[in-house]
Protein backbone atom coordinates (compact mmCIF):
# COMPACT_ATOMS: atom_id res chain seq x y z
CA UNK A 1 0.00 0.00 0.00
CA UNK A 2 1.15 3.41 -0.91
CA UNK A 3 2.60 5.77 1.91
CA UNK A 4 0.13 8.51 1.20
CA UNK A 5 2.24 12.17 1.40
CA UNK A 6 -0.10 15.11 1.21
CA UNK A 7 0.39 18.76 -0.05
CA UNK A 8 -0.28 19.60 3.71
CA UNK A 9 2.98 17.65 4.87
CA UNK A 10 4.89 19.04 2.40
CA UNK A 11 6.34 22.56 2.44
CA UNK A 12 9.08 24.66 1.22
CA UNK A 13 6.51 19.63 -9.32
CA UNK A 14 -1.64 16.69 -43.87
CA UNK A 15 -3.65 14.87 -45.34
CA UNK A 16 -5.73 17.19 -46.41
CA UNK A 17 -9.14 16.84 -45.34
CA UNK A 18 -9.71 13.79 -47.68
CA UNK A 19 -12.03 15.84 -49.83
CA UNK A 20 -11.87 14.93 -53.88
CA UNK A 21 -9.89 11.89 -55.08
CA UNK A 22 -6.81 10.59 -53.27
CA UNK A 23 -3.87 9.55 -54.86
CA UNK A 24 -2.79 5.96 -55.35
CA UNK A 25 0.01 6.53 -52.95
CA UNK A 26 -2.13 8.13 -50.33
CA UNK A 27 -4.30 5.03 -50.22
CA UNK A 28 -1.49 2.78 -49.60
CA UNK A 29 -0.43 5.74 -47.11
CA UNK A 30 -3.48 4.97 -45.33
CA UNK A 31 -3.90 1.29 -45.42
CA UNK A 32 -0.19 1.35 -44.35
CA UNK A 33 -1.01 3.07 -41.24
CA UNK A 34 -4.44 1.82 -40.79
CA UNK A 35 -6.99 4.49 -41.35
CA UNK A 36 -8.41 2.58 -43.84
CA UNK A 37 -8.49 -0.60 -42.71
CA UNK A 38 -8.77 -0.48 -38.27
CA UNK A 39 -12.04 1.51 -38.49
CA UNK A 40 -14.49 0.69 -36.22
CA UNK A 41 -16.09 -3.15 -36.60
CA UNK A 42 -16.47 -5.94 -34.01
CA UNK A 43 -18.63 -4.33 -30.97
CA UNK A 44 -19.15 -0.92 -32.55
CA UNK A 45 -22.84 -0.40 -33.00
CA UNK A 46 -23.56 -1.85 -36.57
CA UNK A 47 -19.57 -2.75 -37.25
CA UNK A 48 -17.77 -0.85 -39.91
CA UNK A 49 -20.36 -1.09 -42.62
CA UNK A 50 -23.71 1.32 -42.57
CA UNK A 51 -22.71 2.47 -39.15
CA UNK A 52 -21.83 6.60 -37.74
CA UNK A 53 -18.24 4.29 -36.74
CA UNK A 54 -17.74 4.68 -40.57
CA UNK A 55 -17.48 8.38 -40.67
CA UNK A 56 -14.41 7.91 -37.99
CA UNK A 57 -11.61 8.63 -40.51
CA UNK A 58 -8.64 10.67 -41.23
CA UNK A 59 -9.61 14.34 -42.32
CA UNK A 60 -13.51 13.62 -41.44
CA UNK A 61 -15.24 16.47 -40.05
CA UNK A 62 -18.22 15.19 -38.33
CA UNK A 63 -19.37 17.80 -35.61
CA UNK A 64 -21.91 16.28 -32.70
CA UNK A 65 -21.92 12.69 -34.07
CA UNK A 66 -22.39 9.64 -31.97
CA UNK A 67 -19.34 7.15 -32.35
CA UNK A 68 -20.06 5.81 -28.50
CA UNK A 69 -18.99 2.53 -28.47
CA UNK A 70 -17.02 2.12 -31.91
CA UNK A 71 -14.02 0.31 -31.74
CA UNK A 72 -11.08 2.32 -33.23
CA UNK A 73 -8.01 0.91 -32.39
CA UNK A 74 -5.24 1.68 -34.24
CA UNK A 75 -7.23 4.13 -36.47
CA UNK A 76 -5.92 6.93 -37.95
CA UNK A 77 -7.76 10.23 -36.89
CA UNK A 78 -5.18 13.22 -38.22
CA UNK A 79 -6.86 16.45 -38.99
CA UNK A 80 -10.36 15.58 -37.83
CA UNK A 81 -13.21 17.67 -35.72
CA UNK A 82 -15.02 15.79 -33.90
CA UNK A 83 -15.96 18.38 -31.33
CA UNK A 84 -18.68 18.26 -29.24
CA UNK A 85 -19.10 14.13 -30.50
CA UNK A 86 -19.51 11.29 -28.16
CA UNK A 87 -16.92 8.70 -27.84
CA UNK A 88 -19.01 7.07 -25.11
CA UNK A 89 -17.73 3.42 -24.26
CA UNK A 90 -15.42 3.52 -27.26
CA UNK A 91 -12.35 1.86 -27.91
CA UNK A 92 -9.55 3.81 -29.09
CA UNK A 93 -6.27 1.90 -28.10
CA UNK A 94 -3.00 3.42 -30.12
CA UNK A 95 -5.85 5.14 -32.22
CA UNK A 96 -3.97 8.30 -33.35
CA UNK A 97 -5.47 12.52 -33.46
CA UNK A 98 -1.92 13.29 -34.86
CA UNK A 99 1.06 11.70 -36.58
CA UNK A 100 4.37 12.81 -37.05
CA UNK A 101 4.09 11.78 -40.81
CA UNK A 102 1.26 14.68 -41.15
CA UNK A 103 2.41 17.08 -38.52
CA UNK A 104 0.20 20.27 -39.59
CA UNK A 105 -2.90 18.01 -39.58
CA UNK A 106 -3.91 18.59 -36.16
CA UNK A 107 -7.57 17.35 -34.53
CA UNK A 108 -10.33 19.82 -32.93
CA UNK A 109 -11.77 18.16 -30.01
CA UNK A 110 -13.48 20.84 -28.45
CA UNK A 111 -16.12 19.40 -25.67
CA UNK A 112 -15.68 15.97 -27.11
CA UNK A 113 -17.19 13.20 -24.62
CA UNK A 114 -14.37 10.43 -24.09
CA UNK A 115 -16.43 9.32 -21.12
CA UNK A 116 -15.53 5.16 -19.88
CA UNK A 117 -13.08 4.86 -22.90
CA UNK A 118 -10.34 2.54 -23.72
CA UNK A 119 -7.47 4.55 -24.40
CA UNK A 120 -3.88 2.98 -24.01
CA UNK A 121 -1.17 5.10 -25.90
CA UNK A 122 -3.77 6.82 -27.79
CA UNK A 123 -1.90 10.42 -29.32
CA UNK A 124 -3.66 13.53 -28.73
CA UNK A 125 -0.77 15.82 -29.52
CA UNK A 126 -1.41 19.32 -30.62
CA UNK A 127 -4.88 18.71 -30.53
CA UNK A 128 -7.73 21.09 -29.44
CA UNK A 129 -9.23 19.79 -26.34
CA UNK A 130 -10.98 22.48 -24.57
CA UNK A 131 -13.31 21.77 -22.47
CA UNK A 132 -13.45 17.54 -23.11
CA UNK A 133 -14.88 15.40 -21.37
CA UNK A 134 -13.27 11.88 -19.63
CA UNK A 135 -14.56 11.41 -16.53
CA UNK A 136 -15.24 7.89 -15.95
CA UNK A 137 -18.76 6.70 -14.74
CA UNK A 138 -17.37 4.36 -12.11
CA UNK A 139 -13.92 4.48 -10.71
CA UNK A 140 -11.15 3.03 -13.59
CA UNK A 141 -13.54 3.10 -16.57
CA UNK A 142 -11.78 5.97 -18.35
CA UNK A 143 -8.44 4.23 -19.28
CA UNK A 144 -6.11 6.80 -20.64
CA UNK A 145 -2.89 4.70 -19.25
CA UNK A 146 -0.01 6.23 -21.18
CA UNK A 147 -1.62 8.26 -23.04
CA UNK A 148 0.20 11.78 -25.14
CA UNK A 149 -1.15 15.17 -24.74
CA UNK A 150 2.31 16.68 -25.43
CA UNK A 151 1.47 20.60 -26.83
CA UNK A 152 -2.22 19.94 -26.51
CA UNK A 153 -4.70 22.49 -25.31
CA UNK A 154 -6.71 20.90 -22.58
CA UNK A 155 -8.02 24.31 -21.00
CA UNK A 156 -11.25 23.37 -19.04
CA UNK A 157 -10.73 20.05 -20.00
CA UNK A 158 -12.59 17.09 -17.46
CA UNK A 159 -10.40 14.58 -16.59
CA UNK A 160 -11.82 13.81 -12.94
CA UNK A 161 -11.42 9.89 -11.65
CA UNK A 162 -9.11 9.13 -14.89
CA UNK A 163 -6.46 6.54 -15.50
CA UNK A 164 -3.60 8.46 -16.73
CA UNK A 165 -0.84 6.28 -15.18
CA UNK A 166 2.23 6.90 -17.09
CA UNK A 167 0.87 9.65 -19.55
CA UNK A 168 2.46 12.77 -21.29
CA UNK A 169 1.49 16.40 -20.55
CA UNK A 170 4.46 18.31 -21.79
CA UNK A 171 4.13 21.58 -22.78
CA UNK A 172 0.04 21.12 -22.55
CA UNK A 173 -2.00 23.76 -21.87
CA UNK A 174 -3.99 22.74 -18.75
CA UNK A 175 -5.25 25.93 -17.26
CA UNK A 176 -8.31 25.40 -15.26
CA UNK A 177 -8.30 21.96 -16.48
CA UNK A 178 -9.58 19.96 -13.63
CA UNK A 179 -7.69 16.52 -12.76
CA UNK A 180 -9.13 15.73 -9.32
CA UNK A 181 -9.52 12.15 -7.95
CA UNK A 182 -7.24 11.19 -11.50
CA UNK A 183 -4.27 8.72 -11.21
CA UNK A 184 -1.55 10.38 -12.32
CA UNK A 185 1.28 8.06 -11.01
CA UNK A 186 4.16 8.57 -13.08
CA UNK A 187 2.45 11.32 -15.12
CA UNK A 188 5.08 13.86 -17.24
CA UNK A 189 3.88 17.40 -17.06
CA UNK A 190 7.20 19.05 -18.21
CA UNK A 191 6.68 22.69 -18.61
CA UNK A 192 2.86 22.10 -18.62
CA UNK A 193 0.79 25.48 -17.74
CA UNK A 194 -1.51 23.94 -14.93
CA UNK A 195 -2.44 27.66 -13.63
CA UNK A 196 -5.74 26.99 -11.76
CA UNK A 197 -6.01 23.21 -12.23
CA UNK A 198 -7.32 21.20 -9.71
CA UNK A 199 -6.00 18.27 -8.83
CA UNK A 200 -6.79 17.53 -5.70
CA UNK A 201 -7.29 14.01 -3.86
CA UNK A 202 -5.24 12.86 -7.34
CA UNK A 203 -2.29 10.00 -6.92
CA UNK A 204 0.65 11.93 -7.96
CA UNK A 205 3.58 9.33 -6.96
CA UNK A 206 6.47 9.82 -8.70
CA UNK A 207 4.85 12.42 -11.23
CA UNK A 208 7.00 15.62 -12.71
CA UNK A 209 6.53 18.55 -12.93
CA UNK A 210 9.66 19.77 -14.08
CA UNK A 211 9.38 23.96 -15.37
CA UNK A 212 5.75 23.65 -15.32
CA UNK A 213 3.74 26.27 -14.29
CA UNK A 214 1.51 26.06 -11.30
CA UNK A 215 0.13 29.15 -9.84
CA UNK A 216 -3.29 28.72 -8.41
CA UNK A 217 -3.29 24.77 -8.81
CA UNK A 218 -4.77 22.88 -6.11
CA UNK A 219 -3.03 19.65 -4.86
CA UNK A 220 -4.91 19.75 -1.62
CA UNK A 221 -5.21 16.05 0.03
CA UNK A 222 -2.45 15.02 -3.23
CA UNK A 223 -0.41 12.07 -2.73
CA UNK A 224 2.98 13.53 -3.57
CA UNK A 225 5.31 10.80 -2.91
CA UNK A 226 8.47 11.16 -5.26
CA UNK A 227 7.02 13.91 -6.89
CA UNK A 228 9.16 16.53 -8.36
CA UNK A 229 7.92 20.15 -7.47
CA UNK A 230 10.48 22.79 -6.74
CA UNK A 231 10.03 25.65 -3.99
CA UNK A 232 9.06 28.17 -6.36
CA UNK A 233 6.57 25.70 -7.59
CA UNK A 234 5.48 25.07 -3.87
CA UNK A 235 5.05 28.81 -2.98
CA UNK A 236 2.60 29.47 -5.72
CA UNK A 237 0.39 25.88 -4.99
CA UNK A 238 -2.90 26.80 -3.88
CA UNK A 239 -4.33 25.95 -0.26
CA UNK A 240 -7.84 26.19 -1.57
CA UNK A 241 -10.13 25.96 -4.72
CA UNK A 242 -9.62 28.86 -7.21
CA UNK A 243 -11.61 31.80 -6.16
CA UNK A 244 -14.34 32.25 -8.23
CA UNK A 245 -13.63 34.70 -11.74
CA UNK A 246 -10.12 33.07 -11.79
CA UNK A 247 -11.45 30.56 -14.30
CA UNK A 248 -13.54 32.44 -16.89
Amino acid sequence: MKARKTFGSVRGSSIRKLQGGMSLLAVFTLLSLGALGSGCGGSGPGGWYGSQCSKAVAGASEPGEDFSNCVLNAALLIGTDFSFADFDGAQLNNAKFWHPWYPYEFSTLIGTRFTNVEAQNVDFRFANLMQADFRPSFPGSTDLRWAVFDDANLYKANLNGANLEGAFFINAYLECADLSSADLESVNFVNANLTNADLSDSDLTNANFSGAFMAGANLNNAILTGVTLSSTQLGVIATTPPAPGSCP
